[in-house]
């Protein structure tokens, strides 16, 4: 269950509290800022929920306008989550200490790899491109924007500086955009793979023979590392406003699936996966409660639905943005293994659950216990890079930085060294 910071909503934090010897309801504060990690720019409205290791109660705040929020806590040890929203990636905090007395300030920072911002107008076509050089190990997302009649588009990635480049992972079909509207496609990890520096290309098609105009840099080429192409025609000097999200940090998406879904009603619902991560720290879904104060725990099992727990199960309200949060620790897993996220009510009531069509060829969905290869549900599900593609995604030259020196021994000084910062520390400390 959920307890959030006002009034209102104070019992069922106090119920489990009640149980609790009295050294641990003496606490303090969280506090911090969820940002644009590009920008820094604080976002606003946005749900932040604190789990403690071992335990179901989440504890729930939102954002103020600069993103600012604060939570208060008993003594623990915390993981923190904010779900996928507006382009951006799931964000975890999965070790977070609040000790007696003692302030904890924790910066949220918003990440997607790519993000061109435009609006101007274009003249239709059928299809658009932008490439661009991908960061990570793989697409896990691609926001558009659009202007017109409202259709729904073809999504297919690209491996090249080309709009005839072959396909890197399915195509995906988004909900029907325009009239300035924005829409979004996902990939679950490894369906998209890429290496760092590796030239990608988005081709987007409108379905049906029809044409479109997608958002574009109002200011032109304003991405110097890619182009547009409309139709098969090069336009070097344009830029597509597009937002690509990747797996290019500390966070590995092992299962993720998005786009148009019907609404499936039952008691549990669920999904197999193939692990990528070294754990699990997050996991959300699009759910819908059909009757008020209901509430739905999150689980993760080993191989198939029945298979044995891994870690504790964690409570949420149902919800388009329905997030949960592990601590490192809690739910280990082996990259290459098979998965399930099991969702179900505490109550036994039903509840309503997003379900595409199949898109996610290594797993299947799960109502009420029983298998639906024809359908996914719409989730993610994420958790830490292991060792072997931290190394990769390190060795990119984007987690380089300028060091300036001061050395008197040289007569003209030292400026611009170069040194893999990021990489060499974070290995170091592994």
């Amino acid at each position: 269950m959920e307890s959030r910071s006002s009034v209102s909503q104070w019992i069922p934090f106090c119920l489990i509290a009640l149980c609790l010897p009295a050294s641990c309801l003496r606490g303090a504060s969280i506090t911090g800022r969820v940002t644009d990690a590009d920008t820094g720019q604080g976002q606003r409205r946005l749900t932040v929920r604190a789990y403690a290791h071992g335990r179901s109660l989440a504890h729930v705040t939102r954002t103020e306008g600069d993103g600012a929020f604060t939570l208060d806590l008993p003594v623990g040890r915390y993981a923190l989550c904010v779900a996928a929203q507006n382009g951006f990636r799931p964000c975890v905090a999965p070790s977070v200490d609040v000790t007696q007395g003692a302030a904890k300030r924790v910066h949220l920072k918003l990440r997607r790899s790519l993000a061109i911002e435009g609006d101007s107008w274009l003249q239709a076509h059928e299809t658009f491109a932008q490439s661009f050089r991908a960061t990570g190990l793989g697409i896990t997302e691609l926001r558009i924007k659009a202007f017109g009649p409202p259709g729904r588009v073809c999504v297919r990635i690209l491996d090249g500086d080309s709009p005839d480049a072959r396909p890197l992972g399915p195509e995906r079909i988004t909900d029907r955009v325009g009239r300035e509207g924005r829409t979004s496609v996902k990939w679950s990890g490894g369906e998209v793979p890429t290496l760092p520096g590796q030239r990608v290309t988005v081709k987007m098609t409108a379905l049906h023979d029809t044409k479109w105009i997608p958002g574009a840099a109002g200011r032109g080429d304003v991405y110097p590392q890619g182009q547009a192409w409309f139709d098969q025609d090069p336009r070097p000097h344009s830029d597509l406003g597009i937002g690509v999200c990747e797996d290019n940090d500390e966070f590995r998406t092992n299962y993720s699936v998005g786009c148009a879904a019907h609404m499936v009603r039952g008691r549990s619902a669920g999904q197999t996966f193939i692990a990528l991560s070294k754990n699990i720290t997050f996991a959300s879904a699009r759910l819908r409660p059909i009757t008020a104060s209901t509430y739905v725990r999150f689980s993760l099992h080993r191989d198939v639905p029945g298979g044995v727990q891994i870690g504790p199960s964690k409570a949420v309200a149902p919800g388009s943005d329905a997030a949960v949060a592990w601590g490192p620790d809690e739910v280990p897993v082996t990259p290459g293994r098979t998965y399930y996220l099991h969702i179900e009510t505490f109550n036994g009531a039903d509840f309503l659950v997003a379900s595409p069509d199949n898109m996610y060829e290594a797993g299947v969905a799960v109502f009420n216990g029983r298998p639906d290869t024809g359908r996914d549900i719409m989730a993610t599900v994420g958790g830490g890079t292991c060792d072997p593609d931290f190394i990769r995604l390190m060795k990119h030259r984007s987690h380089e930085r300028i060091i300036a020196l001061q050395n008197p021994s040289f007569e003209e000084g030292v400026s611009g060294w170069t040194r893999a910062s990021a990489f060499l520390e974070q290995i170091g400390a592994r």
